[in-house]
């Protein structure tokens, strides 16, 4: 451009005219939109809107980090409280049971105790019941033996007496 008379020179004019020839010479691909294509279009980003819309909604639902946290640490609270319940529990049954232990023991004792008397009570008189019968059976033995002798005795008086009678 020529500065004093703020027109254009021939040369550049040329070089301006090739320029656009350049330009017109290359193609460039173009594209048409059908209005049935522009509605799609239209209709697919009203959808996408909606869809935001929706999710801008349920953003404030979302769990955050700090209401994860402090759901973790209400839940880890909770299981350390009945974790000590169930520390407390199992100390009383504990105990409950060696209670219950030292009195079935006890028990035990006092009636292997009474047993082992009754068991002593029981040889005693046992013993006293063998003694009574062996004297019991020295004494039958005695009399089964003299009524054993009778008849010999009676055989030997009727030989004795048969023997004196025929000699006689």
């Amino acid at each position: 451009m020529s500065l004093e008379s703020g027109k254009k020179s021939a040369a550049e004019m040329r070089a301006a005219q090739r320029e656009m020839i350049s330009k017109a010479e290359a193609v460039q691909p173009t594209v048409a939109v059908m209005e049935s294509n522009w509605k799609a279009m239209i209709d697919s980003q009203k959808a996408q809107v909606d869809t935001l819309g929706k999710i801008l909604e349920k953003l404030g639902t979302l769990t955050t980090e700090e209401r994860l946290l402090a759901q973790l640490e209400m839940q880890l609270r909770l299981l350390r409280e009945d974790g000590q319940a169930s520390r407390e529990a199992m100390e009383q049954y504990r105990q409950t049971l060696m209670r219950e232990a030292q009195n079935t023991t006890s028990s035990m004792e006092s009636t292997m105790k009474s047993l082992e008397r009754q068991v002593g009570k029981m040889n005693e008189e046992f013993g006293r019941a063998i003694l009574q019968e062996q004297e019991r059976m020295k004494n039958t033995s005695k009399k089964l033996f003299w009524i054993s002798m009778i008849p010999n005795l009676i055989l030997v008086v009727w030989e004795l007496t048969r023997h004196i009678w025929l000699l006689g």
